[in-house]
Formats: structure tokens, C-alpha cells, sequence
């Protein structure tokens, strides 16, 4: 191969590498601090990504991929967290929940209810 075809291969691939970087979208956290510090350390928990022996990176993992260009998949795991601290939220509020006075006493007044509507109809 001579010296003008390996400048050409050079050159198609800066061009092609250009092509990708561009085509390639940068993804935003639209959540809080404190949550973009848990992700940034629930994929570093869960990195895969393979280093050379100068530390460059050979690799990169899905996780890390998935951080820096999948906005859908972002938006996702901000929805169902945000929405699974809301439902914990309601699940464990004592808010609107019945005491067990109040359930016993509804559980007395429809045995009372029951029993007076079978009197009604001169069944006992």
C-alpha cells in the first residue's frame, strides 16, 4: 500500500469517525443532584468496561453507554423511581387509613344492619 492510500484510509476514517460523533446524541439527567450521584454510582456498581494498560479505554459498557446517550432510557428510570418513592409514600401514609376501633365498630354496624333488615322481612 503506498503512502497516498494510507493518507485516503486516514482520512475516510476521520471522516467516518466525524460522521458517527455527530450522528451520536448527548443524553440530559433531568432529576435532581442526588439522584444523578446514586446513577452515576449504581453504573460504576455495575461497569464493565475494559481499560488498557495505560488506562485508555477499550471498551465501553452499556451502562456507561446508556448514560451518556439513551435519553429515553434516562427519562425511564427517573419516571419509575420517582413513581416508586410515591407509591411507597402512599403505601406506608397512615393517611385515610381506618383504626381497628373503627373497622370493628363498621364490622358491628353491619351485623346490626343485617340482622335488622332479616328482622324486617319476618324471617325471625
Amino acid at each position: 500500500m503506498s503512502d497516498e492510500d494510507l493518507v485516503l484510509v486516514r482520512d475516510t476514517f476521520v471522516e467516518v469517525q466525524l460522521e458517527m460523533t455527530s450522528m451520536i446524541t448527548i443524553a440530559v439527567w433531568h432529576g435532581t443532584h442526588q439522584e444523578s450521584l446514586e446513577l452515576v454510582n449504581a453504573v460504576a456498581a455495575n461497569c464493565t468496561c475494559e481499560f488498557g494498560d495505560m488506562g485508555e479505554h477499550l471498551t465501553v459498557c452499556e451502562a456507561h453507554t446508556m448514560l451518556a446517550t439513551d435519553q429515553r432510557a434516562l427519562d425511564g428510570l427517573l419516571f419509575v423511581r420517582q413513581m416508586a418513592d410515591r407509591l411507597r409514600h402512599e403505601e406506608f401514609s397512615l393517611v385515610g387509613v381506618a383504626t381497628l376501633g373503627e373497622v370493628v365498630g363498621a364490622s358491628r354496624d353491619s351485623s346490626n344492619e343485617r340482622a335488622d333488615r332479616v328482622t324486617r322481612r319476618g324471617v325471625c
